[in-house]
Order: structure tokens, then C-alpha cells, then sequence
């Protein structure tokens, strides 16, 4: 399993099911009727109640940025299936996020593949498009090239607060710089 760095804002499409939740400082159930621009500014809303607590007494509290935001739901290649959708030419909806969220971890399958469209008329670009949301977002977006899954044993028991299952297959970093590596926890 993994540990999301927190404050951590989770967002779980409803068609997931129960066993797929993910549950961190706020969850948040993303129905199918949700539009990008209405999550984004959610996510923003969430981002912005994040607070620290600084000084040698704890007397001075502080906006910081939310550290951690989980995507978690269905996809392909350069498409989430998150509400109505997230994919290249409606990622901007969420520029209002750039600065207010250190890491994005995508949760979905093949997120970050690429691979001919069913028609073979083009081809579906994951690493473009999670290129593409870490420059409008500024944040780190951390996603699979391979179908996820739970273990029986992540179904029957369930994932900890604060974690999600370990991903399958090759997982790659976009920076907002425009740069990826293939990323490993820790």
C-alpha cells in the first residue's frame, strides 16, 4: 500500500463501488452528472481550508497547499472517467487549481498509456494528457501505463485511511515543467 502525504483530498467516482473508496481527510463521491470546471472548483474550495500550524507555540496558523489530491475512477489512455469526463481539451477547468496542490495521484487504468484509438484512425496520448495536467495545475501527477486492480485481500479488508493500494505495472511522474520519469514510492 501506499501512504498519501496529507492534508489529502480523495475524489472516488461513484461507479467505482464501495470496495474501490479510498478514504483520506476529505473524501469526496463524484457522481456522473459532475461537470470538470464544478469538481475543480471543489477541489479548490478544499485546497483552500487546508491549514498549518506554524511558530515555536503552534499560535500561528497558516493556508497551506493541499498536499495530496487522489483521482480514483475508471479510464484509458488520456481519459479519466470522473464525472463527465477529464481528458485533454477540458483539462483547463482546472487551472484554478496551479498552486494550491503539491501531488495529483491518478487512480485509473492505463491513465498514463498510449495506444492506437479502436479505429486506428489516431492514437490515445496518456503521458500527454497527464503532461498536460501537471503544467495546468503546477502539481506533480502521478499515474499507471497498466489496468489497476484490488487484491481479494485489499476488497476483503479493506484500505486504511490515508492509502491507497500499490499500482500495477509501470507508473510514470509528470512535472509541470513538462518533464516525466518513471516514478517508485517512497
Amino acid at each position: 500500500m501506499i501512504k498519501i502525504p496529507g492534508p489529502a483530498m480523495v475524489c472516488n467516482a461513484a461507479d467505482m463501488g464501495n470496495f474501490m473508496d479510498y478514504r483520506m481527510w476529505n473524501t469526496r463521491t463524484v457522481d456522473a452528472n459532475v461537470a470538470p470546471a464544478s469538481l475543480a472548483m471543489n477541489i479548490l474550495s478544499v485546497a483552500q481550508s487546508a491549514q498549518g500550524v506554524d511558530g515555536p507555540r503552534a499560535s500561528y496558523v497558516r493556508q497551506i497547499p493541499l498536499e495530496s489530491l487522489v483521482l480514483n475512477s475508471h479510464g484509458y489512455p488520456g481519459y479519466l472517467g470522473l464525472g463527465t469526463g477529464l481528458y485533454a481539451a477540458n483539462v483547463g477547468a482546472f487551472s484554478a487549481l496551479k498552486g494550491k496542490v503539491v501531488r495529483i495521484y491518478i487512480v485509473a487504468c492505463d491513465i498514463a498509456g498510449f495506444r492506437k484509438n479502436e479505429s486506428h484512425t489516431g492514437y490515445l496520448d496518456g503521458p500527454g494528457f497527464c503532461r498536460l495536467l501537471a503544467q495546468t495545475t503546477g502539481a506533480l501527477v502521478i499515474a499507471p501505463t497498466a489496468k489497476q486492480r484490488q487484491s481479494k485481500e485489499d476488497r476483503r479488508d479493506g484500505i486504511p485511511f490515508g492509502y491507497i493500494d500499490d499500482y500495477e505495472g509501470q507508473v510514470l511522474q509528470f512535472s509541470p515543467d513538462g518533464q516525466s520519469k518513471i516514478w517508485t514510492p517512497g
